[in-house]
This record gives structure tokens, sequence and C-alpha cells, in this order.
């Protein structure tokens, strides 16, 4: 059987003051009047059925999801990395089902066209029964810095061999990578066998693969998991693995990373403003505003204006790298 996997943990800091560690985004109705967690679940069931549909999260984030969308769940003791997740995946699942094939998603994606987006899905699938790791890479429709990148190698029957990882580039080696046909966005998709992925963990990384081992034998699976090295799938398995083809990605795809990511999802105001919420302004433009109240501007421009009941929050868009910043000090002043 075929089962989905979504990854929700996350610290809650790019959204913030929206997004917190006990509400962190894929709580949050950013694109439509739904939770990211929702519409993720939503997209996937044409193609899995509802009790093949697992989110991996910690337990507290677990009790407030289970309010908005009744799910199954892998719950990580703590936070160690993609690795250590998508591993204690594997281990659960292939106790119910030694023939499991994963799809890992996440929860914070868009899909203009959700079902060219499952035809891909289907295709890394077929990949996954002939015991390879597939990954869907994205072609790319703006330079991104946002994003590591994937360089595509020989075609491997309807899939494409990686020649390299890439990681986050500056704005001129993103510009070139647009140019080059060869160069993907690296989505964060796999499709596996449960098997296929502990066994390369095995040859790969063999402590945690016996931490994994420990867990599936019934061992402390706190302390195991707590043990595991924190370390990302890209570095542990995708960039040193022999069973990893490509599928390229041709559909439209964003992330919902960052407050300006919005501004590539959401309708504008006519005067380019992005608004949630009651906002009256003269001469305003080209501003994001959430408003838990309503709030009123004169002649501001480029700023991005923030209000939940604890905090207000306002900055330049060209500064928004540095809300994690703030929300480290407001933090420390609580």
């Amino acid at each position: 059987m075929q089962y989905a996997v979504i990854m929700a943990g996350g610290s809650g800091t790019r959204f913030w003051p929206l997004s917190t560690t006990e509400n962190p985004k894929q709580c949050l109705s950013l694109i439509t009047n739904k939770p990211l967690i929702q519409e993720t679940i939503e997209r996937l069931l044409p193609l899995f059925p509802k009790e093949n549909i697992y989110i991996a999260t910690n337990q507290k984030l677990a009790d407030k999801i289970e309010k908005i969308v009744p799910s199954k769940y892998i719950i990580e003791p703590c936070a160690r990395n993609t690795t250590a997740c998508i591993g204690l995946a594997c281990v659960e699942l292939i106790k119910k089902d030694p023939e499991a094939i994963i799809f890992i998603e996440t929860a914070d994606h868009v899909y203009k066209n959700p079902q060219l987006y499952l035809n891909h899905v289907k295709k890394a699938i077929e990949l996954a029964k002939q015991d390879k790791i597939a990954i869907i890479g994205i072609k790319p429709t703006y330079p991104s810095t946002g994003f590591g990148y994937i360089k595509q190698g020989e075609r491997y029957k309807d899939a494409f061999l990686v020649e390299e990882f890439k990681e986050k580039p500056n704005k001129e080696t993103a510009k070139q990578f647009l140019q080059d046909e060869n160069y993907l966005w690296n989505s964060g998709m796999f499709i596996f066998k449960a098997q296929t992925m502990l066994d390369e963990l095995k040859i790969y990384k063999p402590d945690i693969y016996t931490s994994l081992m420990n867990i599936h034998n019934s061992g402390d699976k706190e302390k195991e998991f707590e043990n595991m090295e924190s370390i990302s799938i890209d570095f542990s398995i995708a960039e040193k693995s022999k069973k990893l083809v490509m599928v390229r990605g041709e559909f439209p795809w964003d992330d919902v990373g960052s407050y300006l990511s919005l501004e590539r999802m959401r309708e504008k105001d006519e005067n380019g403003n992005i608004v949630q919420g009651k906002f009256v302004n003269i001469d305003s433009k080209d501003n994001i505003v959430f408003a838990k109240n309503p709030i009123a501007t004169v002649g501001v421009n480029n700023l991005i204006i923030v209000q939940t009941d604890e905090v207000t929050l306002i900055l330049p868009k060209d500064r928004e790298q540095e809300v994690k910043d703030i929300c480290k000090k407001f933090k420390e002043h609580e």
C-alpha cells in the first residue's frame, strides 16, 4: 500500500507573530480560508485513502491539529531534523505493512494544478516500486535564493539521475540556474519503499539505523530518538544514495516560506496591498497587512504589518529576513 507522511513540525518564527511554537504556520489560514494542513490533506485524498495519510509532528501539535482535522500521526519525541523523522515513519509504517511505499510531503506547499501534481507523484510511486528513492525536482519560474537546487543528470526511464545537489545560491547564481534547463528546485518531496530507505540508512547512517531498529523492536522510543543525529535527509541519504532518481516536476509549485512569499500566491487590492482583516488607508501601497483589529495608515508603502492579540509587528519588506531576530528578542523581553 502507499502512504503519505506530511512533515508538520516547525518553530513558528518566519511568520511570527501570526505563527508561534504553539500555533505554527501549518495551522494558519494563509492562502485560503482553510489551514495549510487541512489543504494539504484534502489535496492528497484522490491518491491516498484518508486512513493512509499520516502527520509527522510532536504530541503538542498533534493535539492542536486534531482539532482542525482529525488525523493519524507519527509522533516525534523531539526535534531531530528530517532523517530521524523519515526513519521513524519507516519503522512505524513497516510494522503495519512490510511493503509500505511512503510519500514524504510538507504542509506548506502550494499547487495551482493539484491533478498535475498528483500525476507526478504517481510516476514517482512507480519508480519507488522498483526500489528507487524518487525525488521531485521543480522547474524554476524565477531566480529563487530560498530553495536548494538539483542538477539533472542522465535520463533513467521516465525520470533522471541526479548529477549533484546545490545549496541555496546567491542572486546571480540563481539567475544562471534559471537559464539552465538542467537545474531544478529541490522540493523536499521523496517517495520510496520503507524498506529501501531503511536499507540505505543502514549503509550511510548506521547509528541512526541502529536506533530506529531499537525503536522497531519495542525499545525506548524517546531515548533512542533523542540520541539520533540531527541531520537532513538531503545530507544523510539523497546526496549519497545510488538509488536516487528525480522526477522532473512540470507543474506550478510554491512554498509558503515567508511573508513575502504570499505576494506570489495572494490577490492584491487596487493599491497592491495584500490584506487580511480590516485595513483603511490613504495613499498606502504594496503593503502586507494582517489585522486582528482595524488598522489605518496614511502614506506608508512596502511594509509588513501584522497585528495579533499579543503584539503588533511592523517592518519594511526589504528587512523581512529579520522577523526571526525580532521574534527572538521579543521573547527575551517577555
